[in-house]
């Protein structure tokens, strides 16, 4: 009987390139940028407004009385 040889085939595996142009590297930048100055405006005026908030005149607890 003849013995076939049973080597593994070696496949070829092409690595496919993704093509990032210089236009999705800015725009990705771009995006970024924005999330970050969305995100810092955010924390300022929410701070800032619970300052107004608690300087205000209108909030202003004068006297508090509790019955019961």
């Amino acid at each position: 009987m003849k013995r076939k040889n049973k080597m593994k085939r070696k496949i070829k595996v092409r690595e496919k390139r993704i093509g990032v142009g210089p236009f999705k590297i800015l725009g990705l930048v771009i995006a970024l940028m924005l999330g970050v100055l969305f995100a810092g405006a955010s924390a300022y005026l929410t701070s800032e407004g619970m300052n107004r908030i608690r300087n205000s005149p209108y909030f202003y607890v004068k006297f508090l009385k509790i019955n019961g």
